[in-house]
C-alpha cells in the first residue's frame, strides 16, 4: 500500500471516529433525535412499582410494559398520559411530565379492588368513632332507655356495657385502647386492660388523660382534681395546675388563669414559662417526648426533649398518626408533619371541604372523604381516583393497619352501620 494511500486511509478513518464517537457516546447517555420538534433532546425516563405488581403501562394510549415494576428508557421531554391496568383492580390515569435527564418516580402505587368488599354490619347505630392512631373504633348503639358501647378491631367486637347518654366526642390515649368518652352529662373511661368503664365524671368536655396508667386529670370551673382509677376505685385530689407531665426530671404545666393556659416547664428547681394558649380543649400524648394540644384558638406541638412548643394550625378537623407523622385536615388542605424533625408540608389543597380521610398501607395515597364524594389521591401522581360510594350521612373512612391490604369504610345509613373494605 503506498504512502498516500495509507494517509487517505488513516484521515478517513480518522474522520469517521470524530463523527461517529460523539453521536455513539450522546446516544449512550440517552440523546434522541426528535423528528417532531426537529431537534436533538436529551431523553428521560420512568420508574413505575404498584402493589400488586404485575400491572400494564400503557403511555398515551400504548402497551410500553406488561407487567410492574418496570424503568421506562429514553423518553422524550414531554407530558405522558400515563394508564396503569390489572385485571379486579381500579385503573389509574394521570399526566406525569418526564424532564430531560431525570426519571419520574411513580413509587409506589397502590392498586385497590374494583368491588367494594362489606365486612360487617351493626344495627341502631348512633356513632361511630374511629381511632386516629389504630384500626380501633368505638360503635355506639341504641338500646331501649341507654346506649351500648363496643370496641371493634381487626373484624372482630369487645362488648363494653352500658351509658346512660349518647357520646359526642371520645378522645384516645395514643396507641393503646384507652379512651374517654364525652357525653351531655359527663365523661367516661374506658381502660383497655381491665375492659372497664368508668364514670360518669362530672366535666363534660375538660377530662385529660394523664401520662401514668390510670391517671387523669378534670377541669371544672377552674379547679383541676388529679382522678385516679386503680383496681376499680376512684381517688381524687385537687391541682393547682390544669394538666401535668413529668419526663426525664422535668415537669410540664399547663395552669389555666382568665381563659389563657400557662405552659411552664420546671428543671432543676427552675420554673421557665414556655409560652401562653388560649384554653386547653385536649391533650393528646403522641409518644414519648410529643405532646398535642388542642386549644380554642389553635393547635400546637410541645416537644418535651428541647421545650419547643410548635404551632400546628388554627384548627384540625381530622388528623391520624403513622409511621412517625402526623397527618392532619384543616377544613380545606392536608398537611404531614415529620414528628422527628417537625418540618411541616402541604401534600394537597382542595376546593370542596374535606369531611375526613385514611391512610394507605405504604402512606402512598389518601382516602379524602368530601361532601359529594370519596377520592384515592396519590401523593406521587398528584391525581384523584374517584371512588363513587353512597354518601348517605358517611361518617369516616379509616385504614385499617399495618400489615394489611385492607382500607376500612365506616358508613352509617339509616341508623345501620355498615363495615367494609377498598
Amino acid at each position: 500500500m503506498k504512502l498516500i494511500t495509507r494517509r487517505i486511509l488513516y484521515i478517513t478513518t480518522a474522520c469517521v471516529f470524530l463523527i461517529v464517537a460523539p453521536i455513539v457516546i450522546f446516544y449512550a447517555i440517552g440523546y434522541r433525535l426528535d423528528l417532531s420538534n426537529r431537534q436533538v433532546a436529551h431523553t428521560g425516563g420512568m420508574y413505575i412499582r404498584t402493589y400488586p405488581a404485575s400491572s400494564q403501562i400503557y403511555l398515551d394510549n400504548k402497551l410500553v410494559a406488561s407487567r410492574t415494576p418496570a424503568r421506562i428508557k429514553f423518553l422524550m421531554p414531554k407530558t405522558y398520559q400515563v394508564t396503569i391496568e390489572q385485571p379486579g383492580y381500579r385503573t389509574i390515569q394521570t399526566n406525569i411530565e418526564v424532564k430531560s435527564g431525570q426519571v419520574a418516580l411513580l413509587d409506589p402505587l397502590e392498586l385497590y379492588p374494583t368491588d367494594y368488599k362489606q365486612l360487617d354490619t351493626i344495627n341502631k347505630v348512633s356513632g361511630v368513632f374511629p381511632s386516629p392512631y389504630t384500626q380501633s373504633a368505638v360503635v355506639v348503639t341504641r338500646t331501649e332507655n341507654s346506649f351500648y358501647v363496643m370496641l371493634v378491631k381487626n373484624n372482630s367486637r369487645v362488648e363494653i356495657g352500658d351509658i346512660d347518654n349518647n357520646p359526642e366526642t371520645i378522645k384516645w390515649k395514643n396507641a393503646s385502647d384507652d379512651f374517654i368518652m364525652q357525653t351531655g352529662n359527663g365523661s367516661y373511661v374506658y381502660q383497655s386492660k381491665t375492659k372497664k368503664i368508668i364514670g360518669p365524671f362530672q366535666s363534660v368536655d375538660s377530662l385529660y388523660f394523664g401520662f401514668e396508667d390510670s391517671t387523669y386529670f378534670e377541669n371544672v370551673d377552674g379547679i383541676t382534681t388529679k382522678i385516679i382509677t386503680e383496681g376499680g376505685t376512684v381517688t381524687s385530689s385537687e391541682n393547682n395546675a390544669q394538666f401535668e407531665y413529668t419526663q426525664d426530671n422535668k415537669k410540664f404545666t399547663f395552669e389555666e388563669k382568665n381563659g389563657v393556659t400557662v405552659v411552664s416547664v420546671t428543671a432543676s428547681a427552675t420554673k421557665t414559662k414556655l409560652g401562653e394558649l388560649s384554653v386547653i380543649n385536649d391533650v393528646q400524648y403522641i409518644k414519648k417526648d410529643l405532646l398535642l394540644l388542642q386549644t380554642r384558638s389553635g393547635c400546637y406541638l410541645l416537644r418535651t426533649s428541647d421545650n419547643r412548643l410548635f404551632f400546628l394550625d388554627d384548627q384540625l378537623e381530622s388528623w391520624n398518626i403513622k409511621d412517625a407523622a402526623l397527618w392532619f385536615s384543616n377544613g380545606f388542605e392536608l398537611w404531614k408533619v415529620d414528628l422527628n424533625s417537625l418540618d411541616k408540608s402541604l401534600l394537597s389543597r382542595f376546593s370542596s371541604p374535606i369531611d375526613s380521610f385514611g391512610l394507605s398501607r405504604y402512606n402512598s395515597a389518601l382516602f379524602v372523604t368530601f361532601p359529594e364524594e370519596i377520592q384515592i389521591w396519590y401523593l406521587t401522581a398528584q391525581t384523584p381516583t374517584v371512588i363513587k360510594l353512597p354518601k348517605q350521612a358517611l361518617e369516616h373512612i379509616k385504614y385499617s393497619g399495618t400489615g394489611s391490604n385492607e382500607t376500612i369504610v365506616y358508613q352509617i345509613q339509616s341508623e345501620q352501620l355498615l363495615i367494609g373494605s377498598l
